[in-house]
């Protein structure tokens, strides 16, 4: 019994020459004809073992017109030079898949690559969305979408499934018509194997590209100490309600942690700081232990005085009891009694 590899690209090739021979006709005519023309004549095949016993395909084509009862074909058929240049690439691709047969070698290579063919249509569906991403959005999204935004993503994915499974389709005899399906086939499989080696090491290059960065992005530590507007803040000055610089405040954040200018308070007693160009060591301060001593305001230096405040006073907060004076009551005069003359009384 021959196997359905061993007789597909006869029967592929016979089938077609029997479309071709019936190319005068409307399309939609030869696809009522020959539809399920490939599995009889496989069937055939592994009975009468092999296509040399089904004739000329030209007299196949004549028995199928006249089965259906159409008339015989024109003896002056029109000249297609599509039509043409299908049939020579069908025929040269059976031509070629029997030399390779009659070598044991290249006919085991090609039955794997018959069974590998699936894979091949998922390539070639890659290969095209590759090519689509650059060409519309001018980047690439790495082997597979992974390296941008989520909705990037979702999108990417939807477009690549999509155009693997038309290739899967076509690779199939799917969706395609009949009688293109060979030389489209044939153009799209030589235009894959030109663009999917350079298409892949491009988007290799790209997925390591993101890959680096976004290992170095993890690998960079996080900013220590505290910060405000991007620059680092090394000392803290409070001021009152009245405008009047402030000692030994505490300050917690929100969860009630302490707040610290220095990057790591437990690994030192004192830390040397720039501000502004000016280099001081800073000190924690005596009056809490261990590390609460960082998060009394202002820091001393090493030296135990306190670097000035950037002002002596600041304006005091409208409404504040501080921003209006208490006036001062004016004292009421107390009357001084007048004496009495001697001698007045009766």
């Amino acid at each position: 019994m021959i196997t359905a590899d061993g007789t597909r690209e006869s029967v592929h090739a016979f089938a077609q020459a029997v479309r071709d021979a019936l190319a005068d006709l409307p399309a939609d005519e030869v696809d009522e004809l020959t539809d399920g023309l490939e599995a009889d004549l496989t069937e055939r095949a592994d009975e009468v073992g092999g296509t040399d016993a089904f004739g000329d395909p030209t007299l196949y084509a004549d028995e199928l017109r006249a089965s259906a009862g159409l008339p015989p074909r024109s003896e002056t058929p029109r000249r297609s030079i599509a039509r043409e240049l299908r049939a020579a690439i069908v025929a040269s691709s059976a031509a070629l898949a029997n030399r390779l047969r009659a070598n044991p070698l290249a006919s085991w290579l090609l039955d794997i690559a018959v069974a590998l063919r699936p894979l091949w249509w998922a390539a070639r569906g890659w290969a095209v969305w590759q090519l689509v991403t650059l060409v519309v959005w001018h980047t690439s999204y790495g082997l597979i979408p992974v390296y941008e935004s989520v909705s990037a993503n979702a999108g990417q994915w939807l477009i690549l499934l999509a155009l693997v499974i038309v290739s899967v389709q076509w690779g199939r005899g799917r969706w395609l018509p009949r009688r293109w399906a060979p030389a489209l086939t044939v153009l799209a499989n030589v235009g894959t194997v030109l663009v999917i080696l350079p298409v892949a090491a491009f988007a290799v290059n790209d997925s390591h590209a993101s890959y680096v960065y976004a290992s170095s992005a993890e690998s960079q530590p996080a900013a220590t100490g505290l910060y405000s507007s991007g620059q680092q803040v090394f000392n803290i000055y409070a001021y009152g309600a009245d405008g009047q610089p402030l000692d030994n405040v505490r300050l917690y954040d929100q969860d009630g942690h302490p707040l610290y200018t220095v990057p790591d308070p437990s690994s030192a007693s004192a830390f040397t700081v720039s501000d502004n160009g000016n280099a001081y060591d800073t000190t924690r301060s005596p009056l809490a232990d261990g590390l609460l001593g960082w998060a009394v305001y202002p820091l001393a230096n090493s030296g135990g005085s306190t670097p000035p405040a950037p002002y002596a006073h600041v304006q005091p907060l409208s409404g504040s009891a501080s921003a209006t004076p208490t006036p001062t009551p004016t004292p009421r005069a107390t009357p001084t009694p007048t004496p009495t003359p001697s001698g007045a009384h009766g």
